[in-house]
């Protein structure tokens, strides 16, 4: 990305979360508000479905770790304080030690959008979405700081996960195992597209 361009308006955390409110689901890239297409049943049960398996690796481990969470953006501001980036991961998960750092240095965490970059972000997909508009989102993530960027495609029944350096894709009768970022994380694609 390069100058930001001088006529789109910056946001603020304020105005960013009266719009969202106001309108529907937003991103920002590079500064420009983008809406988001909202939930469909399809999209939103295979979502769940993410989360809930997410949620099953912490429990089956007996330990924590790290947060799991369901739409929850997460922004980057630039040095003034108004918001440069900001996705919209169906779901995302932070490793238990960066995400004490953050709630620890963040005493108002809890009225704010995450300002924090997951450490995996899943989107799965959406009507509207595009090889083109999937592989930016892709590509923005990694550029966040995302390790582990997700996709899900639940009606050709496959995963792709992005890191920094590689892309691997899953196929229906596959299971995803050795996310570094998730050790012990194993989980079969039909259980993604269950109920679909």
């Amino acid at each position: 990305m390069g100058e930001r361009d001088s006529t789109v308006k910056r946001l603020s955390i304020s105005e960013y979360m009266r719009q969202y409110k106001k309108e529907k689901p937003l991103e920002v890239v590079d500064y420009e508000p983008r809406l988001q297409t909202p939930m469909v049943a399809g999209r939103g049960i295979v979502a769940q479905n993410v989360y809930n398996a997410f949620v099953s690796y912490q429990d089956d481990l007996n330990r924590n770790p790290g947060k799991t969470y369901f739409r929850l953006p997460y922004l980057i501001l630039d040095e003034e304080g108004f918001i440069k980036e900001a996705r919209l991961p169906d779901v995302c998960f932070i490793n238990i030690e960066r995400w004490q750092q953050y709630i620890t240095a963040k005493p108002e965490w809890q009225n704010n959008p995450l300002l924090l970059t997951p450490d995996v972000a899943v989107k799965v997909l959406s009507p509207d979405d595009t090889q083109q508009t999937v592989g930016e989102w892709i590509q923005l993530c990694i550029q966040d700081g995302v390790q582990s960027a997700w996709y899900v495609d639940w009606k050709r029944k496959r995963v792709d996960i992005y890191t920094p350096d590689k892309h691997e894709s899953y196929g229906e009768n596959s299971a995803i195992t050795g996310v570094e970022v998730m050790r012990g994380f194993t989980w079969g694609i039909a259980s993604f597209m269950e109920r679909i």
